[in-house]
């Protein structure tokens, strides 16, 4: 689409990106998983939902912890048979959990690849990208994907550290300078971490369309953004919007749905249908889950098609990065370099 000298450029960006989104509805579970790793993703949500109804400490890892902490209370009083059966059973536990940990972690990171990849090949007279081809290249790409992931959420979680470690000074000092420091410190740690989610979803565009190397994929990126910075800001600025508008469409689905919900289940009550209440209750949790999976990978899906064409949009600039662009194109031979 021809761009004039009057329309913002991410007028243009985020509409593409909608209808790229939607054009891409198979991809949409990719994109869930895709998203999990990515700070402020649908994975928060859905890790509070995980948490409903529980005690304030008793969620997954609270819980690993306290089981660990009451067997090394137990243990000295148990028999060798009993110790040794109780070892294996919270080595067991906590091995699946690590196992389980380990697996989702590497398939989001096949999926970012294989994300990036359907969108900045579909075209847009409506030629969809292949699910299984996309999942390939995302595989091949896996090891700079991974470490990738890891610089960004080793250095996010630190500077998080650094803002928690602020807020407990203040705490203490309980003087006004020092919450003055910690809401500074708290605004620049929401900025590096903006940067940081933009930076990580521009690198796997370098790697996985252009064939850069993990290096020349950071720097690609942060050239980008330090270049376009008012443009990123932008749409960062409207895609918060859209998520805080899905929040709250996930609420007002469930508020409509619970009316009917409610006179139901109170019907069920009095004619005392135990059969009819769990089939309501059951019915309300899939529909909100569905919702929350629904809304949450359209939003990641928006999300990647829209940096993903920024990317094709101002990032492809210089002859090498094109000739590369299109030797994958026709050659279909898509790797980066260290995988």
């Amino acid at each position: 689409m021809p761009l004039s000298s009057h329309d913002p450029v991410y007028r243009h960006i985020l509409a593409d990106a909608f209808r790229s989104a939607l054009r891409n509805v198979r991809a949409w579970p990719l994109a869930f998983f895709a998203g999990i790793f990515l700070t402020g993703s649908v994975s928060d949500l859905l890790w509070k939902m995980m948490n409903l109804g529980v005690e304030e400490g008793r969620g997954l890892f609270p819980s690993l912890s306290g089981l660990w902490s009451n067997a090394m209370t137990v243990w000295p009083s148990l028999r060798l048979t009993d110790l040794i059966l109780g070892s294996l059973q919270v080595l067991q536990g906590t091995a699946l959990l690590l196992i389980l940990t380990a697996a989702v972690f590497g398939f989001s990171v096949i999926c970012q690849g294989a994300i990036v990849f359907i969108i900045g090949t579909s075209s847009p007279e409506g030629k969809r990208g292949r699910i299984r081809e996309a999942l390939t290249v995302g595989a091949r790409a896996f090891w700079p994907v991974c470490v990738l992931n890891i610089l960004i959420l080793a250095g996010l979680w630190a500077v998080r550290m650094l803002v928690a470690a602020l807020l407990l000074v203040a705490v203490q000092a309980g003087t006004a300078m020092t919450f003055l420091a910690y809401v500074i410190a708290f605004v620049a740690f929401v900025l590096v971490a903006a940067a940081a989610i933009v930076i990580q979803v521009l690198a796997v565009n370098a790697m996985i369309l252009q064939g850069a190397t993990l290096s020349k994929a950071l720097e690609r990126a942060a050239h980008l953004l330090h270049h376009h910075w008012i443009i990123a800001t932008e749409i960062a600025v409207i895609l918060f919007g859209i998520a805080l508008g899905g929040a709250m469409l996930v609420v007002a689905i469930n508020a409509v749905i619970s009316i009917p919900v409610f006179i139901l289940i109170t019907t069920a009550a009095i004619i005392q249908s135990p059969a009819l209440l769990h089939f309501l209750l059951g019915t309300t949790v899939t529909v909100f889950i569905l919702s929350v999976l629904l809304v949450g990978a359209l939003q990641i899906m928006l999300q990647y098609a829209t940096w993903t064409l920024l990317y094709q949009r101002l990032g492809e600039g210089g002859a090498l990065p094109k000739i590369h662009r299109w030797i994958r194109q026709v050659t279909r031979r898509y790797s980066v370099p260290g995988s």
